[in-house]
Protein backbone atom coordinates (compact mmCIF):
# COMPACT_ATOMS: atom_id res chain seq x y z
CA UNK A 1 0.00 0.00 0.00
CA UNK A 2 2.90 2.34 0.33
CA UNK A 3 3.81 1.98 -3.09
CA UNK A 4 0.13 3.72 -4.00
CA UNK A 5 0.29 6.06 -1.48
CA UNK A 6 3.61 7.36 -2.85
CA UNK A 7 1.91 7.36 -6.52
CA UNK A 8 -1.03 9.12 -5.49
CA UNK A 9 1.43 11.85 -3.60
CA UNK A 10 2.81 12.14 -7.20
CA UNK A 11 -0.40 12.66 -8.98
CA UNK A 12 -1.43 15.50 -6.74
CA UNK A 13 2.12 17.17 -7.46
CA UNK A 14 2.36 16.46 -11.41
CA UNK A 15 -0.10 14.05 -12.65
CA UNK A 16 1.23 12.76 -15.72
CA UNK A 17 0.85 9.36 -18.19
CA UNK A 18 3.44 6.84 -16.24
CA UNK A 19 2.77 7.47 -13.03
CA UNK A 20 -1.32 7.16 -13.82
CA UNK A 21 -0.19 3.60 -15.40
CA UNK A 22 1.63 2.73 -12.15
CA UNK A 23 -1.08 3.94 -9.96
CA UNK A 24 -3.70 1.84 -12.26
CA UNK A 25 -1.25 -1.26 -12.19
CA UNK A 26 -0.82 -1.04 -8.75
CA UNK A 27 -4.81 -1.31 -8.09
CA UNK A 28 -5.41 -3.93 -10.07
CA UNK A 29 -2.78 -6.13 -8.37
CA UNK A 30 -4.03 -5.36 -5.23
CA UNK A 31 -7.46 -6.25 -6.59
CA UNK A 32 -6.53 -9.28 -7.98
CA UNK A 33 -4.20 -10.68 -4.92
CA UNK A 34 -7.35 -9.53 -2.58
CA UNK A 35 -10.01 -11.30 -5.10
CA UNK A 36 -7.47 -14.56 -5.31
CA UNK A 37 -7.59 -14.67 -1.40
CA UNK A 38 -11.39 -14.36 -1.20
CA UNK A 39 -11.34 -10.96 0.63
CA UNK A 40 -14.25 -9.51 -1.70
CA UNK A 41 -14.23 -5.79 0.25
CA UNK A 42 -10.77 -5.10 -0.67
CA UNK A 43 -10.97 -6.81 -4.01
CA UNK A 44 -13.76 -4.20 -4.40
CA UNK A 45 -12.37 -1.59 -3.60
CA UNK A 46 -9.36 -1.59 -5.50
CA UNK A 47 -10.88 -2.74 -8.36
CA UNK A 48 -13.43 0.31 -7.88
CA UNK A 49 -9.79 2.49 -7.71
CA UNK A 50 -8.48 1.46 -11.01
CA UNK A 51 -11.95 1.45 -13.22
CA UNK A 52 -12.55 5.16 -11.77
CA UNK A 53 -8.83 6.13 -12.86
CA UNK A 54 -9.28 3.84 -16.35
CA UNK A 55 -12.93 5.40 -17.09
CA UNK A 56 -11.94 8.94 -16.52
CA UNK A 57 -8.85 8.43 -19.14
CA UNK A 58 -11.03 7.42 -21.49
CA UNK A 59 -13.88 9.28 -21.50
CA UNK A 60 -10.79 11.86 -22.13
CA UNK A 61 -10.40 9.63 -25.35
CA UNK A 62 -7.57 7.95 -24.29
CA UNK A 63 -8.57 4.60 -25.68
CA UNK A 64 -5.08 2.70 -24.61
CA UNK A 65 -6.70 2.44 -21.12
CA UNK A 66 -9.87 0.13 -22.67
CA UNK A 67 -8.66 -2.96 -22.95
CA UNK A 68 -7.52 -3.13 -18.94
CA UNK A 69 -11.00 -1.12 -18.50
CA UNK A 70 -12.75 -4.06 -20.29
CA UNK A 71 -10.99 -6.72 -18.45
CA UNK A 72 -11.08 -4.74 -14.73
CA UNK A 73 -15.12 -4.40 -15.42
CA UNK A 74 -15.08 -7.99 -16.30
CA UNK A 75 -13.05 -9.17 -13.29
CA UNK A 76 -15.33 -7.14 -10.92
CA UNK A 77 -18.27 -8.24 -12.83
CA UNK A 78 -17.44 -11.90 -12.19
CA UNK A 79 -16.15 -11.56 -8.51
CA UNK A 80 -19.80 -9.56 -7.50
CA UNK A 81 -21.83 -11.16 -10.02
CA UNK A 82 -23.27 -7.53 -11.50
CA UNK A 83 -24.62 -7.69 -15.10
CA UNK A 84 -24.32 -3.94 -14.95
CA UNK A 85 -20.54 -4.43 -14.71
CA UNK A 86 -20.64 -6.60 -18.06
CA UNK A 87 -22.93 -4.36 -19.53
CA UNK A 88 -20.37 -1.51 -18.71
CA UNK A 89 -17.41 -4.16 -20.32
CA UNK A 90 -19.34 -4.75 -23.36
CA UNK A 91 -19.84 -0.73 -24.06
CA UNK A 92 -16.21 -0.06 -23.37
CA UNK A 93 -15.01 -2.75 -25.80
CA UNK A 94 -16.86 -1.53 -29.01
CA UNK A 95 -14.95 1.52 -28.83
CA UNK A 96 -12.27 -0.88 -29.80
CA UNK A 97 -13.47 -4.18 -31.07
CA UNK A 98 -10.07 -4.97 -32.73
CA UNK A 99 -8.52 -5.49 -29.69
CA UNK A 100 -8.23 -9.14 -28.11
CA UNK A 101 -10.10 -8.55 -25.08
CA UNK A 102 -12.88 -6.56 -26.39
CA UNK A 103 -13.52 -8.90 -29.07
CA UNK A 104 -13.81 -11.67 -26.38
CA UNK A 105 -16.09 -9.25 -24.60
CA UNK A 106 -18.38 -8.70 -27.34
CA UNK A 107 -18.37 -12.07 -28.83
CA UNK A 108 -19.15 -13.59 -25.58
CA UNK A 109 -21.92 -10.29 -24.55
CA UNK A 110 -23.16 -9.16 -27.83
CA UNK A 111 -26.47 -11.70 -28.10
CA UNK A 112 -27.15 -10.16 -24.53
CA UNK A 113 -26.58 -6.53 -24.70
CA UNK A 114 -27.45 -5.50 -27.93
Amino acid sequence: LNAIEIYKQQMSVEENEKTRICLVDAYGKLALMFDENRNIDKAKKYYSEAIGIMEKCVSENKLEYVSGLVAGLCCLGAMIESEECFKKAYAYAKLLPEDAICMDVIETWGDVFK
